[in-house]
Protein backbone atom coordinates (compact mmCIF):
# COMPACT_ATOMS: atom_id res chain seq x y z
CA UNK A 1 0.00 0.00 0.00
CA UNK A 2 2.80 2.46 0.52
CA UNK A 3 4.91 1.75 -2.16
CA UNK A 4 5.14 4.34 -5.05
CA UNK A 5 4.39 1.83 -7.87
CA UNK A 6 0.95 0.46 -6.28
CA UNK A 7 0.32 3.41 -3.74
CA UNK A 8 -0.31 5.95 -6.42
CA UNK A 9 -2.67 3.26 -8.31
CA UNK A 10 -4.52 2.13 -4.80
CA UNK A 11 -5.09 5.60 -3.43
CA UNK A 12 -7.42 6.74 -6.45
CA UNK A 13 -9.96 4.05 -4.59
CA UNK A 14 -10.54 4.09 -0.62
CA UNK A 15 -12.68 0.65 -0.95
CA UNK A 16 -9.32 -1.04 -1.76
CA UNK A 17 -7.72 0.97 0.65
CA UNK A 18 -9.94 0.41 3.85
CA UNK A 19 -10.30 -3.63 2.64
CA UNK A 20 -6.27 -3.36 3.31
CA UNK A 21 -6.32 -1.73 5.57
CA UNK A 22 -8.75 -3.99 7.09
CA UNK A 23 -6.33 -7.26 6.43
CA UNK A 24 -3.87 -5.11 8.63
CA UNK A 25 -6.62 -4.48 11.48
CA UNK A 26 -7.49 -8.00 11.94
CA UNK A 27 -3.73 -9.40 11.72
CA UNK A 28 -2.51 -7.59 14.14
CA UNK A 29 -0.56 -5.11 12.02
CA UNK A 30 -1.48 -2.25 13.70
CA UNK A 31 0.85 -0.18 12.76
CA UNK A 32 0.20 -0.26 8.57
CA UNK A 33 -3.48 -0.29 9.30
CA UNK A 34 -3.30 2.81 11.06
CA UNK A 35 -1.15 4.51 8.50
CA UNK A 36 -3.88 3.71 5.78
CA UNK A 37 -6.60 4.52 8.33
CA UNK A 38 -5.14 8.01 8.52
CA UNK A 39 -4.55 8.32 5.18
CA UNK A 40 -8.77 7.58 4.71
CA UNK A 41 -9.34 9.81 7.29
CA UNK A 42 -7.95 13.06 5.12
CA UNK A 43 -10.74 11.94 2.55
CA UNK A 44 -13.45 11.16 5.08
CA UNK A 45 -14.30 11.83 8.81
CA UNK A 46 -15.86 9.22 10.73
CA UNK A 47 -15.67 7.74 14.25
CA UNK A 48 -15.08 4.85 13.35
CA UNK A 49 -12.04 5.07 11.52
CA UNK A 50 -11.06 7.41 14.76
CA UNK A 51 -11.66 4.22 16.73
CA UNK A 52 -9.99 2.04 14.56
CA UNK A 53 -6.96 4.19 14.54
CA UNK A 54 -6.77 4.36 18.32
CA UNK A 55 -7.15 0.80 18.59
CA UNK A 56 -4.16 0.44 16.42
CA UNK A 57 -1.88 3.32 18.71
CA UNK A 58 -3.97 1.51 22.05
CA UNK A 59 -1.98 -1.98 20.67
CA UNK A 60 1.02 -0.65 20.04
CA UNK A 61 1.28 1.15 23.78
CA UNK A 62 0.89 4.37 22.39
CA UNK A 63 -1.74 5.31 25.08
CA UNK A 64 -1.58 9.11 24.49
CA UNK A 65 -1.97 9.43 20.55
CA UNK A 66 -4.94 6.34 21.46
CA UNK A 67 -6.17 8.88 24.12
CA UNK A 68 -6.26 12.04 21.43
CA UNK A 69 -8.47 9.44 18.81
CA UNK A 70 -10.61 8.07 21.16
CA UNK A 71 -11.41 11.52 22.16
CA UNK A 72 -11.93 12.64 18.43
CA UNK A 73 -14.05 9.72 17.93
CA UNK A 74 -16.30 9.90 21.41
CA UNK A 75 -18.02 13.65 19.39
CA UNK A 76 -19.40 11.34 16.22
CA UNK A 77 -21.25 9.14 19.46
CA UNK A 78 -20.54 6.01 18.19
CA UNK A 79 -20.36 2.88 20.44
CA UNK A 80 -20.52 5.35 23.56
CA UNK A 81 -20.02 2.79 26.21
CA UNK A 82 -17.18 1.30 24.82
CA UNK A 83 -15.41 4.33 23.73
CA UNK A 84 -15.99 5.30 27.49
CA UNK A 85 -14.37 2.53 28.65
CA UNK A 86 -11.31 2.88 26.27
CA UNK A 87 -10.60 6.41 27.10
CA UNK A 88 -10.58 5.21 30.91
CA UNK A 89 -8.16 2.63 29.99
CA UNK A 90 -6.06 5.02 28.09
CA UNK A 91 -6.09 7.40 31.34
CA UNK A 92 -5.04 4.61 33.44
CA UNK A 93 -2.43 3.37 31.23
CA UNK A 94 -1.04 6.95 31.27
CA UNK A 95 -1.16 7.50 35.26
CA UNK A 96 -3.83 9.57 35.66
CA UNK A 97 -6.46 7.37 37.97
CA UNK A 98 -8.58 10.52 38.51
CA UNK A 99 -9.68 11.06 34.85
CA UNK A 100 -9.72 7.54 34.42
CA UNK A 101 -12.22 7.17 37.29
CA UNK A 102 -14.29 10.21 35.63
CA UNK A 103 -15.02 8.24 32.39
CA UNK A 104 -15.48 4.55 34.02
CA UNK A 105 -18.24 6.45 36.43
CA UNK A 106 -19.93 7.64 33.09
CA UNK A 107 -19.87 3.91 31.22
CA UNK A 108 -21.60 2.69 34.83
CA UNK A 109 -24.21 4.63 34.50
CA UNK A 110 -25.01 3.43 30.96
CA UNK A 111 -23.83 -0.37 32.07
CA UNK A 112 -24.20 -0.67 36.53
CA UNK A 113 -23.86 -4.42 36.03
CA UNK A 114 -21.13 -4.60 34.06
CA UNK A 115 -18.29 -6.76 36.12
CA UNK A 116 -15.46 -5.34 34.62
CA UNK A 117 -16.36 -1.78 34.73
CA UNK A 118 -16.34 -2.29 38.56
CA UNK A 119 -13.58 -3.89 39.01
CA UNK A 120 -11.87 -0.72 37.08
CA UNK A 121 -13.61 1.61 39.43
CA UNK A 122 -12.33 -0.31 42.43
CA UNK A 123 -8.75 0.07 40.81
CA UNK A 124 -8.79 3.51 40.23
CA UNK A 125 -9.78 4.18 43.75
CA UNK A 126 -7.42 2.18 45.05
CA UNK A 127 -4.46 3.64 42.79
CA UNK A 128 -6.40 7.11 44.42
CA UNK A 129 -5.65 5.55 48.32
CA UNK A 130 -9.60 5.73 49.00
CA UNK A 131 -9.96 1.83 49.97
CA UNK A 132 -12.57 1.90 51.93
CA UNK A 133 -14.69 3.40 48.35
CA UNK A 134 -12.44 0.51 46.47
CA UNK A 135 -13.35 -1.85 48.77
CA UNK A 136 -17.51 -1.43 48.30
CA UNK A 137 -16.42 -1.55 44.38
CA UNK A 138 -14.69 -5.11 44.76
CA UNK A 139 -17.73 -6.14 47.22
CA UNK A 140 -20.14 -5.31 44.78
CA UNK A 141 -18.72 -7.31 42.39
CA UNK A 142 -18.09 -10.59 44.83
CA UNK A 143 -21.83 -10.09 45.16
CA UNK A 144 -23.06 -10.41 41.60
CA UNK A 145 -20.40 -13.04 40.57
CA UNK A 146 -19.30 -15.03 43.76
CA UNK A 147 -16.67 -17.13 43.57
CA UNK A 148 -14.66 -14.54 41.37
CA UNK A 149 -10.71 -15.32 41.72
CA UNK A 150 -10.19 -11.71 40.26
CA UNK A 151 -11.83 -9.57 43.02
CA UNK A 152 -10.06 -11.72 45.95
CA UNK A 153 -6.74 -10.09 45.82
CA UNK A 154 -7.63 -6.90 45.47
CA UNK A 155 -10.46 -7.00 48.41
CA UNK A 156 -7.80 -8.67 50.83
CA UNK A 157 -5.36 -5.62 49.74
CA UNK A 158 -7.75 -2.89 50.38
CA UNK A 159 -8.70 -5.10 53.91
CA UNK A 160 -5.08 -4.81 55.00
CA UNK A 161 -4.92 -1.56 54.32
CA UNK A 162 -8.07 -0.45 56.00
CA UNK A 163 -6.80 -2.79 59.16
CA UNK A 164 -9.23 -5.32 58.36
CA UNK A 165 -6.85 -8.16 59.20
CA UNK A 166 -9.29 -10.78 59.43
CA UNK A 167 -10.61 -9.80 56.85
CA UNK A 168 -7.73 -9.72 54.54
CA UNK A 169 -6.14 -12.89 55.62
CA UNK A 170 -9.72 -14.37 54.23
CA UNK A 171 -9.56 -13.23 50.78
CA UNK A 172 -5.47 -13.77 50.80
Amino acid sequence: HNKTSLGDILREDPKILRNIAGYYFARDYYKEAADIFIYLLEKEKSGEIYQKIAWCCQKTGDYERALDFYLKAELYGINHLWNLRKIALCYRNLKKPVKALEYYREAEKIDPENLGIQLNIGNCLLELEQYEDALKCFFRVEYLSPGNKKVWRPIAWCSFLTGKKDQALKYF
